[in-house]
C-alpha cells in the first residue's frame, strides 16, 4: 500500500505543475488552444490512471470496486496511448496520416472498451500482498495486446519517417528519447498484464514516471517544442511600399541583415510583394517554393509589407505574424505615420528595436547556441 501511495503522490507532483503551468502560461503556446486542452486532458488522465491502477491492485476494496478501478485503468490507458501517439503523428506527419491515426485508435479503442463491459474479461486472484487480474477472455486479450503493440510500432515508424522533418538536432534527440521511453513503457505494461509479476509492475510504474517527468521538464523548459519542432524560419523582412527596406532579420545567424545581403529566393518574394502590393488585403498569402514557403502580409493602414521565409506555412506561423504586426504597429505607430508621406525622408533607424518584438514573438524559432 505504501508503494502505491508513493507512486500516486509522485504522479500528482508531476501532473499538477504541468496543468497549472499550461493554464497560467497559455500565451507562450501562441494561443494554441488545442495543444493546451490536449496537455491538460493528458495529465488529468495521467493522474486518474495512476490512482485507479494502483488502488485496484491493493487488498483494501471489495472485489466489485477493485474490478471497477482496474477496468477504469484499462480505459484510461487506451486514451493515454491514443492521445500520445496521435499527438506524435500530428506533430511529425501530414494531415491525411493524422486523420487515419485518429480513426484507427478510435476504432480499436471502441472495440476494446466494448469487450471490456460486454464480456467477463478478468478473473481476480488475490495473493498475500496484492490482487492479480488474469485474462479470462481471449478476444479481449488479443485486441488489447495488439493495440499496445500497434501503438508502439506506429510510434517507431512515425519517428523514423518524420525524423527528417525535425528542424533542430536537440529537438530531434528529445523526440527520440521520448519515443524510446514511450515504447519501453508500453512493452513493460503488456508484459505485466500477461505475467502479473510485482517486479514488472514496479519496473513499469518507474519507467512510466520517468517518461512523465521527462515530458514535464520539456513542457516547462521548452513549451513551444510541440508546435514548432518541424518548422523553421530563415529570413524576416519588412519593406515600405516605396521599396525601401525597413528591417530584416536572419534567424539562422540570429542577427539583423542589410539590403546588400538579400538575394536569391528573398528577392523573388520581395518582387512578388511589390508587384502585387495593391491587391494585398488582410489575409496571409504564400509563395510556394521547392523547399520553402514565402509568407506575405501587407498592412494597408501604414503601407508596409512583411515577408517571412519559412520551411512551411502553418497555423502557428500565421498567428505569430499577426501578433507581430499588431505589436509592431503599436510600438512604432509614430514612425509609421511619418513614412506614410512618401515625400519625406524615411529614417529606418527608428525601427532598430524591432528585434525586441522578434525575440518576444518568434523566440522558439531563434536557434540558441
Amino acid at each position: 500500500m505504501i508503494v502505491s501511495i508513493l507512486y500516486i503522490i509522485i504522479s500528482i507532483s508531476i501532473s499538477i505543475p504541468v496543468i497549472l503551468y499550461v493554464i497560467l502560461h497559455r500565451g507562450i503556446y501562441f494561443n494554441h488552444f488545442i495543444f493546451s486542452i490536449m496537455t491538460f486532458a493528458y495529465f488529468l488522465i495521467d493522474i486518474s490512471y495512476i490512482i485507479s491502477f494502483n488502488l485496484s491492485t491493493e487488498l483494501v476494496f471489495s472485489e466489485n470496486i477493485a474490478l471497477f478501478l482496474w477496468n477504469l485503468s484499462i480505459i484510461l490507458m487506451i486514451f493515454k496511448l491514443s492521445m500520445m501517439s496521435t499527438i506524435h503523428s500530428y506533430i511529425l506527419l501530414k494531415k491525411r496520416t493524422r486523420i487515419f491515426m485518429g480513426f484507427l485508435y478510435s476504432f480499436l479503442g471502441g472495440i476494446i472498451i466494448s469487450l471490456l463491459y460486454l464480456e467477463e474479461v478478468f478473473e481476480i486472484k488475490e495473493s498475500k500482498f496484492y490482487s492479480n487480474y488474469i485474462f479470462h477472455n481471449l478476444p479481449f486479450f488479443v485486441f488489447f495486446i495488439t493495440f499496445i503493440i500497434l501503438v508502439s510500432v506506429l510510434t517507431v515508424y512515425i519517428e523514423i519517417r518524420g525524423f527528417p522533418n525535425i528542424s533542430d538536432n536537440k529537438l530531434a534527440q528529445f523526440f527520440n528519447r521520448l519515443s524510446i521511453l514511450f515504447c519501453i513503457n508500453n512493452i513493460l505494461y503488456a508484459m505485466y498484464l500477461i505475467i502479473q509479476h510485482i517486479l514488472l509492475r514496479i519496473l513499469f510504474l518507474s519507467v512510466y514516471l520517468i517518461f512523465s517527468s521527462y515530458l514535464l521538464v520539456m513542457i516547462i523548459k521548452k513549451p513551444d517544442v510541440f508546435v514548432v519542432i518541424t518548422n523553421k524560419i530563415f529570413d524576416f523582412i519588412i519593406f515600405h511600399k516605396s521599396g525601401i527596406l525597413l528591417y530584416s532579420f536572419d534567424f539562422e545567424a540570429d542577427q539583423e541583415t542589410e539590403d546588400s545581403v538579400l538575394k536569391g529566393s528573398i528577392l523573388i518574394g520581395i518582387s512578388h510583394i511589390l508587384n502585387n502590393i495593391i491587391d494585398k488585403k488582410d489575409k496571409l498569402s504564400v509563395v510556394k517554393m521547392k523547399e520553402k514557403d514565402i509568407i506575405l502580409e501587407y498592412d494597408n493602414e501604414f503601407g508596409y509589407a512583411l515577408l517571412l521565409v519559412a520551411k512551411h506555412k502553418n497555423y502557428v506561423i500565421e498567428k505569430s505574424v499577426q501578433q507581430f504586426m499588431l505589436k509592431f504597429n503599436e510600438i512604432f505607430k509614430e514612425a509609421l505615420i511619418k513614412i506614410k508621406d512618401l515625400r519625406q525622408l524615411i529614417d529606418i533607424s527608428e525601427f532598430r528595436d524591432t528585434k525586441l518584438i522578434i525575440n518576444e514573438i518568434f523566440a522558439p524559432y531563434i536557434i540558441k547556441n
